[in-house]
């Protein structure tokens, strides 16, 4: 009886897990964006069901759940610790002021469902300076070992979003 208690206590768990809509997870992955090191960007949820342009569908392979810029030589706060001289280098030498990234967010990922993710975040990241797919879900190992031939081939990142600070 107790275990019976367990597995339907385990499977409402489950079920809970999953049952909410990615857009939830929008904000944990903009704040990460925001304070990792590795990005500091400022980003904007993009609304594609919002789309009157296009049938149905066909919105969410244009455009990704979230969009990023990085400012790396900014003349303004907060990166305003650059000189101006060393600004005017980096335009005269064609550095850019700015970098695109494009991430596509999906709660989970299965082997059934990668291709479609995967290329999903390529199509709609074709603009971007880099393109990510976003997982929310522990990946199996069959799902990583397709993961890193697609980013051998296509360029697109991973990254796994976790909702527990470590």
């Amino acid at each position: 009886e107790e275990d019976d208690e367990q597995s339907e206590c385990s499977g409402t768990a489950k079920k809970q897990k999953n049952s909410f809509h990615e857009r939830v997870l929008h904000p944990l992955l903009v704040k990460f964006l925001s304070e990792d090191p590795n990005f500091r960007l400022l980003c904007k949820t993009i609304r594609h069901e919002k789309c009157l342009k296009d049938k149905k569908g066909k919105c969410e392979w244009n455009y990704p759940d979230i969009v990023g810029v990085y400012f790396p030589y900014n003349k303004y706060f907060p990166y305003n610790g650059y000189k101006e001289e060393t600004l005017k280098f980096l335009h005269h030498t064609g550095q850019k002021r700015h970098k695109l990234f494009s991430f596509e967010l999906k709660k989970e990922l299965s082997f059934s469902n990668l291709k479609e993710s995967y290329f999903q975040a390529v199509s709609n990241s074709t603009w971007a300076n880099e393109g990510y797919l976003v997982v929310f879900e522990e990946e199996k190992d069959k799902v990583l070992g397709e993961l890193r031939r697609l980013n051998q081939s296509f360029g697109i990142g991973v990254i796994k979003l976790e909702s527990e600070i470590s």
